[in-house]
């Protein structure tokens, strides 16, 4: 839904935003909206799914610009505040994880040396990022 209402209210799609705001200014070498960006639609949904397919170094990029706290080469690419706020955790899930704003909240005792938080995506495409160790993991998937 989310992504349905950011369409309506700004005219342009979650693909073009990402691009121009986040891939461009943090130097993302591999991603291509027209290439990388899929909408799913399903029946469960009036909505559809905005997938994206990131390449390992794409998505460490991505989660090196949530650990810097939004911050990429000087710039201030995502609110610091943002960043803080959906990395947060809001509601409890299975096996002591956390829910937050397309985060997942990591608790301490994983053994991954202190708290942090992982986006997981379609077909197993997953970042990892655990400030305390300033560390970030990638997980890609085949795209087939």
């Amino acid at each position: 839904m989310l992504g349905t209402i950011y369409t309506r209210l700004t005219r342009e799609t979650i693909f073009e935003a990402f691009d121009k705001r986040i891939a461009r200014a943090i130097g993302m070498e591999d991603y291509r909206p027209e290439r990388d960006g899929h909408f799913f639609h399903d029946s469960v949904s009036q909505h559809p799914a905005y997938i994206m397919f990131l390449s390992a170094r794409d998505l460490a990029r991505f989660g090196l610009l949530y650990l810097n706290d939004g911050m990429w080469a000087g710039q201030q690419v995502i609110p610091s505040s943002w960043v803080r706020e959906s990395t947060k955790r809001w509601s409890d899930a299975s096996f002591g994880l956390g829910y937050v704003y397309m985060w997942w909240d990591l608790p301490s005792g994983l053994g991954l040396g202190g708290d942090g938080f992982a986006a997981l995506g379609y077909r197993g495409q997953a970042v990892l990022v655990i400030p305390s160790e300033r560390l970030v993991v990638t997980q890609t998937a085949d795209r087939n």
